[in-house]
Formats: structure tokens, sequence, C-alpha cells
């Protein structure tokens, strides 16, 4: 787990049907549940990447200087925003 990830819940290892831990398995360890963001770049030539941010807020900055960049290239900007997931 990164250490600037936000933790927002907890799930199992193996889960039974109902949402609790499986008692079938003895090494069931409680697992963190980490909130991400997706960047998504995209090109005409076919680049088609997509990362995923650990620190929350921490991809707009970066797809707005991309943006910029873009522009002072005098090509559109053709990247995704950045969305929690």
């Amino acid at each position: 787990m990164p250490s600037d990830a936000q933790v927002v819940g907890r799930t199992w290892r193996y889960v039974n049907k109902k949402g609790g831990p499986d008692r079938r398995f003895k090494d069931n360890r409680e697992l963190p549940i980490a909130l991400y963001e997706e960047l998504h770049l995209t090109s005409k030539s076919g680049l088609n990447e997509m990362f995923q941010i650990s620190k929350p807020g921490a991809s707009a900055p970066f797809s707005e200087q991309v943006k910029a960049l873009a522009m002072l290239l005098g090509q559109p900007p053709s990247m995704g925003e950045g969305k929690a997931v």
C-alpha cells in the first residue's frame, strides 16, 4: 500500500457470499481498499496509456500542464480527465 493512498474500506482476501470472511481459509487476512485516480493519455498516432495514481488530486495539476504544453505546440489536447476509481 503506498504511503500517500487514502484507505476507503476493507475487505477479505477470500470473501464468502454474504461479504464476510470465508472461514475455510485460516490465512484469510483483511485487506485495505484504496482510492485511486485514473489518468488516460491518448493521441491520434496511437498512444493509449492509463496511469493509476494513489494520491487523490495529484492527476489534475499534471493534466493541466500537459494540456498547456499541447496548446503551446499548436495541438489540441486529447487527454481524458483524471477520475477516482
